[in-house]
């Protein structure tokens, strides 16, 4: 028996290590969503009232509005699609009264990425890079470095093509008559 329990720990210990990045970024997806869901019911509540006397279809207005700002809060650009949520494809919105609706969804969905752009929520996904940083800086100017063996040279000597080369010395000069008085 104790061995079949170890066992079967050392398989679900494997099983959780392998994969463990994925399980990571799954988790973090999930975290982001909820964050964005959550701020956009926020930004709904925190404006709602000033469509509410002017939005016949509010509930369908404010759905919209937080699908525009949860997409700008997750990356997305904005762009409403093409078609509404599945939701508005079923036969009671099929008539004037629904059309009205889908309107309404649209509007809100405008508005709410017109109001996630003005938070400047759109900008959280942007992954900060050297090149962002640094891009009006001067580029690194070039360091010409010492070889090696140039640094324990001694004095008075070179380096050229792998060889150590002396360097030349001016011819000794014979003294002048000037020099002697």
């Amino acid at each position: 028996m104790p061995v079949r329990r170890t066992a079967l720990l050392l398989v679900l210990g494997m099983s959780l290590v392998c994969g463990c990045h994925s399980l990571q970024t799954r988790v973090s997806d999930d975290m982001i969503a909820a964050r964005n869901y959550r701020e956009s019911l926020m930004a709904w509540w925190s404006v709602r009232h000033i469509y509410a006397d002017n939005e016949p279809h509010l509930n369908d207005f404010g759905r919209g509005f937080r699908v525009g700002y949860e997409n700008v809060a997750n990356g997305g650009n904005g762009c409403p699609p093409t078609l509404p949520p599945q939701r508005y494809w079923a036969a009671r919105y099929q008539d004037d009264y629904g059309h009205e609706q889908v309107v309404s969804w649209y509007n809100g969905y405008s508005h709410g990425v017109e109001l996630a752009l003005a938070d400047g929520v759109g900008h959280r996904n942007e992954i900060v890079t050297s090149m962002q940083l640094y891009s009006h800086a001067n580029p690194p100017t070039e360091i010409a470095l010492p070889h090696p063996d140039e640094l324990n040279a001694p004095q008075g000597t070179t380096y050229e093509e792998g060889v150590l080369v002396p360097e030349p010395t001016a011819p000794a000069l014979s003294p002048t008559p000037n020099d002697l008085y």
